[in-house]
């Protein structure tokens, strides 16, 4: 078995990016800079950037800090957080000089200050009783200043400012807090001040580059990546500086369209403002450096080398060597089974190696040469073998179990429908026997077939092993766990396609729904990304089909995608009671029809209560 956890053994061949971006951060003439380090969930951005940490360590006048956003999520203040952490970590630094380390411990005792926009009357006085004591006064306005001089004794402050007698006071500070909030030259006042500060530290401390690394940024409320954005921008970006921020760049996107209302934005004017969100984005992270997705010589390699580490973990570390080698020579070729049995002259412990050529080609389809996929497949994979091993099935073939791996985790309805078809007909599915059978035509073979046209089921019907001649009953007996429940959905649908779908099934303005869709598809780009979309909405309403917003999410994507009508159909039709179904569900209904579904079945048990208001707007919608 496998950890998923981020690693500093380069078994991507990812050192290289680590190496690039060292060299960027390191460059005095480039600093300051954010680097936005883009990739999917899963990609190996933690990685790389575990790599760039641990060189960048060596170098003596170097200062590396890791900050996880997702650490600091419930915080009261993004910025705050980010910035204390910052400051803290260079306070405990060996390589920082007593001076540098003395102005950080000074101007962490004034960070306080950049939370007291945000607070209430009821929780000021400890936090401006703080300030006080230490001279963090600087950095607020002149009617704070004076309100603090009232008071000696920062505990006695805080001690009325609390008590019955401090209602007085507690209005006075907060008319004065108002006048500050109200008063456009006083923040960016407070960021110049804090910045020139900032800098100061930095120089105090006489290193050539402070670099940080954020990572997880993605797994964090919208609100909350914008905050750790702009508090980079705005008052963290100064000289000697360089940011590397890890994330999803469409979850950014999305971050940005949710903080700024991409949602209220008219039709006519969407082309400009995704032009705007772009311009946003680009102000906050300088360069994008985009990770490229595992090709399929990148995957064998990727899959011989995870082999090695659980089996050969004695010669682990030579193996590695020979593969940063090999590599430096050839950045094209495969590194496997060949290459380690010249180099470390073993043979039989390498048993488990000989089924990778056949593993790498169906894993980089069908999932997208995805590194923490990979691994979680890899699990799944290993704890099905040993299954079948425990149960001496007779004939079992490693490269059918993938095969249809593949498939669960590509398209868990596809998967769950080929297990009732080889369940009525003792394993051996006879659709499969006539796509099969014209697959040089296979846009004509499955015309028949409507839920299996999208082109990555059309590819896995291509991928060999072909299973029209294998008895699959004893394959779908090891996956029984996961026939009931979508694995798709528990593990592997990335969390930019759970965000979007959280919003619209949460949204309580369902008229809206339909002019997001598009929007949405903007954000989500990829159209496996709108596929998870459309399976996480059919099973919403499977759970719960009373909530209308799964029904208005599936009649815009039927819309705007004719092949999205088959799985709604599928949904409607397998429902226990459809009279307790929204009334606007007619509308859907009537699509359907239009769209040559029979849904006579349905039409029937709706019109059968007279009093059901689906039948009624379905009716409607026809006579018009």
């Amino acid at each position: 078995m496998w950890h998923d956890n981020e690693t500093d053994k380069d078994l991507l061949g990812f050192g290289i990016h680590a190496e690039l971006i060292k060299n960027i951060v390191t460059d005095k003439d480039m600093l300051p800079i954010s680097i936005g380090l883009f990739g999917d969930w899963g990609s190996g951005k933690s990685s790389v950037m575990k790599m760039l940490n641990n060189s960048l360590q060596e170098k003596e006048n170097v200062i590396t800090i890791t900050f996880n956003g997702w650490v600091f999520e419930g915080y009261d203040d993004a910025k705050s957080a980010l910035i204390e952490t910052i400051l803290k970590s260079i306070i405990k630094e060996k390589k920082i000089i007593p001076e540098g380390i003395d102005a950080a411990k000074k101007l962490l005792k004034k960070v306080d200050w950049l939370r007291l926009g945000k607070l209430t009357v009821t929780n000021v006085g400890i936090p401006l009783a703080k300030a006080y004591a230490t001279g963090g006064m600087s950095l607020i306005g002149d009617g704070l200043s004076k309100f603090a001089d009232l008071f000696d004794n920062p505990t006695e402050l805080a001690k009325k400012l609390e008590g019955e007698e401090g209602k007085k006071l507690q209005s006075e500070l907060k008319s004065i807090i108002k006048s500050n909030k109200e008063n456009t030259n006083q923040t960016p006042q407070v960021v110049r001040e804090f910045r020139k500060e900032f800098e100061d530290t930095i120089d105090k401390c006489k290193i050539d580059s402070l670099v940080i690394l954020v990572d997880d940024l993605d797994r964090c409320t919208p609100d909350r990546i914008i905050d750790n954005l702009e508090a980079i921008k705005l008052f963290l970006n100064v000289k000697k500086t360089a940011f590397i921020i890890g994330a999803d760049r469409r979850i950014v996107r999305h971050a940005i369209q949710h903080r700024y209302k991409a949602n209220d934005i008219r039709d006519t004017e969407i082309g400009d403002y995704e032009s705007l969100v772009t311009d946003y984005l680009e102000k906050l992270i300088q360069v994008p450096y985009i990770l490229p997705k595992l090709s399929e010589t990148e995957v064998e390699t990727y899959l011989t080398l995870l082999f090695c580490q659980r089996d050969l973990k004695g010669k682990f570390d030579d193996i590695i060597t020979e593969f940063i080698a090999f590599r430096n020579k050839d950045r094209h070729s495969t590194f496997g089974f060949q290459q380690i049995q010249d180099a470390i002259g073993i043979r039989g412990e390498l048993s488990n190696l000989a089924i990778i050529p056949t593993l790498s080609p169906l894993i980089t389809d069908g999932l997208k040469g995805n590194p923490r996929q990979i691994k979680r497949f890899l699990n799944a994979f290993t704890i099905r073998q040993k299954l079948a091993d425990a149960a001496n099935i007779e004939d079992f073939k490693n490269d059918i179990l993938v095969k249809l791996m593949i498939l669960e985790y590509m398209d868990n309805n596809r998967f769950q429908e080929l297990f009732k078809l080889q369940s009525s007909e003792n394993g051996f599915p006879e659709f499969l026997k006539s796509i099969e059978a014209n697959l040089d035509d296979i846009d004509n073979a499955i015309k028949e077939f409507p839920n299996w046209d999208k082109q990555n089921i059309k590819t896995w019907l291509k991928m060999e092993p072909l299973l029209n001649r294998i008895d699959l009953r004893d394959y779908f007996w090891l996956s029984r766990d996961k026939l009931s429940v979508s694995l798709q959905s528990a593990n592997l649908v990335p969390p930019i396609v759970k965000k979007v779908y959280k919003d619209l099934i949460e949204s309580r303005a369902t008229k809206t729904i339909t002019s997001r869709i598009k929007k949405i598809e903007e954000i989500l780009e990829s159209s496996d990304y709108i596929e998870h979309l459309v399976t996480l909405t059919c099973e919403g309403i499977i759970k719960d089909p009373k909530n209308m917003n799964g029904h208005a999410i599936m009649q815009a994507f039927m819309n705007e995608k004719k092949q999205f009508i088959s799985e709604y159909s599928n949904v409607i039709k397998n429902l226990p009671d459809l009279n307790q179904l929204p009334p606007a569900i007619g509308n859907n209904v009537f699509v359907l029809e239009k769209n040559g579904i029979d849904v006579e079945s349905i039409i029937k048990t709706l019109g059968s209560d007279k009093k059901c208001r689906a039948y009624r707007t379905y009716k409607t919608k026809k006579d018009k």
